[in-house]
C-alpha cells in the first residue's frame, strides 16, 4: 500500500527511544532535540535516540511526570 501524502513528514518527526532494557516510541516537539516519550520508558539509562535515518545520539532526561507517564 502507498504512504498517506505527507506521512513521511510525520515519520520523520518520530524516534526510537533505546535503553539497557528495551525501547520505546518518542516525537520530536522542538526543532532544538527536545523529545516526548513515555516516563516508564526512560526509568533506566543510559539512553540513545534512533532517528528516522538510522543514526543514533546520546540522550538525556530533562523532565518526568511519572504520574501522567510523560517525559
Amino acid at each position: 500500500r502507498k504512504m498517506p501524502e505527507g506521512a513521511e513528514d510525520l515519520l520523520g518527526g518520530t524516534v526510537l527511544v533505546k535503553t539497557p532494557t528495551g525501547h520505546g516510541s518518542g516525537f520530536f516537539l522542538t526543532s532544538d532535540g527536545l523529545v516526548l516519550t513515555a516516563a516508564h520508558v526512560v526509568e533506566r539509562g543510559p539512553l540513545k535516540i534512533r532517528l528516522r535515518d538510522g543514526a543514533e545520539v546520546d540522550a538525556v532526561v530533562v523532565r518526568t511526570a511519572p504520574r501522567a507517564d510523560v517525559a
